[in-house]
């Protein structure tokens, strides 16, 4: 990495997707299948907002999994390629566990559905958690919406639950209405060294893809595995051994 991005924290002006509805339907997508006949593949469109993707170079220790529901570490994998799943599964996944269990101090890490993601072309930035729906969480969420509007979680209020129709099963993840209060957080030039945690279970973190244009245009494509994880045992902050 480059001292400069230290030095320099990148705050970008960006366009973001966020979800909007085009009938009064709940929101469904149908996935990995066409639509049955006469029925459109979504009925959820994108509807394009300014934002401002926020570098946090410098103040790194400020997010954390207990204050915002995500939190960046270094640490050195010795997996270095992205491109093997037979090497990622044996050799990323008990890293990725060991990481897991020394950051957080759980007992057991259970990694599944992991993505690699290897870009070959420019992406527009869609706005959208991609985790499961808990429904005693969502009924809970309802209950401020009915009762305390008031008090309901921002973030929550924002979020809508969308059908996943696929061949073998049914899912459900979050779209993501648009609210000008919403914060956005990339970390400028990352290296494969640093790592993004992400917690899908006591905030409402999401997140997204977007086109970083102040990139130089020779700027390789983007590579990156993000593992999903579940995680079992006491909690509460682990070891240490992996700094900020």
């Amino acid at each position: 990495m480059s001292p400069d991005a230290h030095r320099f924290p990148r705050d970008i002006p960006m366009t973001l997707n966020y979800h909007a509805a085009m009938d009064d339907d709940p929101p469904y997508q149908y996935a990995l299948q066409d639509p049955p006949m006469g029925k459109k593949r979504s009925n959820v469109t994108p509807e394009a907002h300014v934002v401002v993707i926020n570098d946090p170079r410098r103040c790194e220790a400020e997010l954390t999994l207990d204050t915002t529901g995500f939190e960046f570490l270094t640490w050195r994998s010795r997996k270095r390629d992205c491109d093997d799943e037979v090497r990622i599964k044996a050799g990323y996944y008990p890293e990725v566990e060991t990481l897991l269990k020394a950051v957080t101090g759980v007992e057991r890490v259970f990694v599944f559905v992991p993505i690699n993601r290897r870009s070959t072309e420019n992406e527009r930035g869609k706005a959208g958690a991609n985790r499961e729906r808990r429904r005693t969480y969502d009924a809970t969420v309802e209950r401020l919406r009915d009762h305390l509007p008031e008090d309901a979680d921002p973030v929550a209020r924002d979020l809508v639950s969308v059908r996943i129709v696929m061949p073998h099963r049914e899912g459900q993840t979050f779209g993501v209405r648009y609210h000008p209060g919403h914060c956005w957080y990339h970390l400028s030039s990352q290296t494969p060294d640093e790592v993004v945690l992400v917690d899908a279970r006591a905030r409402l973190a999401v997140h997204s893809a977007f086109l970083d244009s102040t990139s130089p245009v020779d700027t390789p494509h983007r590579q990156s595995i993000e593992v999903r994880a579940l995680v079992f045992g006491a909690g509460g902050r682990g070891s240490g051994r992996f700094r900020k």
